[in-house]
């Protein structure tokens, strides 16, 4: 699954004066609350604004918060941003309702959540066959929904994407959470999307 498939929105970013960094720019925005860049050929800093335009013709705008850039995969992901945003439009949260779990990546490293390279991570924990399970689960539950097409097509690339990391000696954990985080948040509740993140330990 080409990671560029996943892109289906066009931004444009813009500094705190208003000056053009890049136009349309392909992307993945993320319920107003993420925003995933095909590309991080071009800088964001905090307080940037990113301007997507709808295809009824309405204009949101967003205000970054953390750019988090992503030094990406050779030959599999591309560098690349994983910016929190918030919709400047709508109410800013009070501190007390905001906690915030990021990790930052530069250069060529890899992280995992609950280890160092060389370690046992926590996927490790589960077989193959447990993992096909929770997937299976998660499909199931999605069938039983009301979806637009273009959204079942995303949690099915994204399903699939995972299923195939998993299979690889050493399953890569920065693949994952980014598989994970393009799976719409309308079904982030689900008890078996639930489930697989915590199998995953990402969620």
């Amino acid at each position: 699954m080409p990671f560029s498939s996943l892109m289906n929105d066009k931004i444009s970013v813009y500094d705190e004066q208003r000056n053009l960094i890049i136009e349309n720019q392909q992307a993945s925005v993320q319920d107003g609350k993420l925003i995933i860049t095909k590309n991080g050929d071009f800088v964001v800093d905090v307080g940037y604004l990113i301007e997507r335009k709808l295809p009824n013709g309405l204009v949101e705008n967003y205000r970054v918060i953390e750019p988090n850039f992503m030094a990406g995969l050779v030959g599999v992901i591309p560098p690349h941003y994983q910016m929190k945003v918030t919709n400047i439009k709508a109410p800013s949260p009070t501190p007390n309702n905001m906690v915030t779990n990021h990790i930052t990546v530069s250069g060529q490293a890899r992280f995992y959540q609950d280890s160092i390279d060389n370690s046992t991570n926590t996927y490790n924990s589960y077989t193959l066959t447990q993992y096909e399970k929770a997937l299976e689960a998660v499909n199931n539950e999605v069938d039983g929904l009301d979806f637009h097409q273009s959204e079942r097509e995303i949690i099915k690339n994204s399903l699939e994407k995972i299923e195939t990391e998993l299979k690889k000696p050493s399953p890569n954990k920065e693949i994952l959470s980014t598989c994970v985080s393009f799976l719409p948040t309308s079904i982030a509740t689900l008890e078996s999307v639930v489930n697989l993140g915590q199998m995953l330990g990402i969620s």
